[in-house]
């Protein structure tokens, strides 16, 4: 959750220009030759967002410093209390952050941390539609995340529609060829996955397959000749 490593892998203002996710948008102006069809869905970059004292509605707290949701959910309104207005029990609730409080716009690690599961907790409305409850539910894996370290997450998107067998392996031949590209230049494990992968691996190196088999089978038929040749040489009764 260090700057660093979060503009490596955010898209919005202020993250790097070869960013994991800048590289997935790139990537996906060439749907011919990427099979990527449009930008990634980010938890990082909406919880950016979501956290950004510009975002008045979004990241708030009471002044116990607890979670306040934005003046259109309950408790701040009740569908049974008529039209939503300002005031009542959310009327003193503050923006988490002022600019003053983050460094660049990026949240410390401390605050990175304390403030993620109120984004995945957070229900998207009206006031504030960056909410990551359902969208983002699963799209991190937080095992042991007390200690401030997020194991892995996904960022999704779609592949163009594809209709034949050598689009379903050139499509997944471009995005290994995509994550790997990533991973070397950004120092990041990142592993591509869609359903479809799984039956169609064994295509990507069938030719190989097909030219070291049959070279194999006959190296052991040499071997098998020779081994033959050389009993005869030295006991030539046992031969024909």
């Amino acid at each position: 959750s260090k700057s660093r490593h979060t503009n490596q892998l955010c898209s919005i203002s202020k993250c790097d220009s070869n960013s994991v996710l800048n590289e997935i948008s790139r990537a996906s102006l060439t749907p011919e030759s990427s099979y990527i069809a449009k930008p990634a869905a980010s938890w990082l970059d909406d919880f950016l967002v979501w956290l950004s004292p510009e975002a008045f509605g979004c990241c708030r707290k009471f002044v116990n410093e607890s979670y306040c949701p934005p003046d259109d959910q309950p408790p701040c309104c009740s569908p049974d209390e008529g039209p939503c207005g300002y005031g009542g029990v959310c009327e003193d609730c503050t923006t988490c952050f002022r600019h003053a409080d983050l460094d660049g716009d990026r949240p410390s690690t401390t605050q990175f941390r304390e403030k993620l599961p109120w984004f995945l907790d957070a229900l998207p409305s009206a006031d504030c539609a960056k909410g990551g409850h359902g969208a983002y539910t699963t799209s991190l894996d937080l095992t042991g995340y007390e200690s401030g370290v997020i194991k892995a997450s996904e960022f999704r998107t779609y592949h163009t529609p594809v209709n034949k067998q050598s689009d379903y392996v050139n499509a997944l031949r471009a995005a290994r060829e995509f994550s790997s590209k990533i991973s070397d230049s950004l120092k990041i494990d990142v592993f591509p996955y869609s359903v479809f992968y799984i039956f169609f691996e064994q295509y990507l190196d069938i030719w190989t397959t097909a030219l070291i088999n049959p070279i194999f089978g006959l190296l052991y038929i040499f071997r098998a000749v020779f081994g033959h040749l050389d009993n005869c040489s030295d006991q030539p009764s046992y031969c024909p």
